[in-house]
C-alpha cells in the first residue's frame, strides 16, 4: 500500500533534521512542531503488518513550504546590502530566490518550494 507522509524540516548544523508522520491527505489540519521552518509530502510503499512493517524509498516529494521571508536577488541587494557573501553565493550559483527562515537561515528555493509569511506570537 503506497501512504502519504509530511515531513517537517529543523535547523541543523550540516543538513536539515527531519521528522515525518503518516497523513490522510495533504488537506488534513496539522500543527507545526516547535522548531520546524517547513514540511513537505512525499510518498512511501509500505507491505507487511504490525512489527513486521517493511518500508519503501521516499518518492513522489512535493515542493517544499517554508515559514520566513522570500527576497528575489535584487530585493536581497536593496534590503541586506551587508550580506555579501549570501548576494554573491546568488549571484554565482544563479539562483532566483531564497527564503530567511524564522530561524534566521537563508535557503535557496526551487520553483516548486513556496513560502509563508513568519508567524508572529
Amino acid at each position: 500500500m503506497i501512504k502519504l507522509y509530511i515531513e517537517f524540516l529543523f535547523p541543523s548544523s550540516v543538513v536539515s533534521d527531519l521528522s515525518e508522520k503518516a497523513v490522510q491527505s495533504k488537506k488534513e489540519t496539522f500543527k507545526l512542531p516547535k522548531g520546524a521552518f517547513g514540511y513537505r509530502y512525499f510518498e512511501r510503499e509500505e507491505t507487511g503488518e504490525g512489527d513486521a512493517i517493511k518500508f519503501g524509498s521516499k518518492k513522489n516529494y512535493s515542493g517544499i513550504v517554508y515559514y520566513g521571508k522570500e527576497y528575489t536577488l535584487n530585493q536581497l541587494k536593496r534590503e541586506m546590502p551587508g550580506e555579501h557573501a549570501l548576494i554573491a553565493m546568488m549571484e554565482h550559483s544563479g539562483y532566483k530566490r531564497i527564503v530567511k527562515t524564522q530561524q534566521g537561515q537563508c535557503i535557496p528555493l526551487a520553483n516548486s518550494d513556496v513560502v509563508k509569511p513568519l508567524v508572529k506570537k
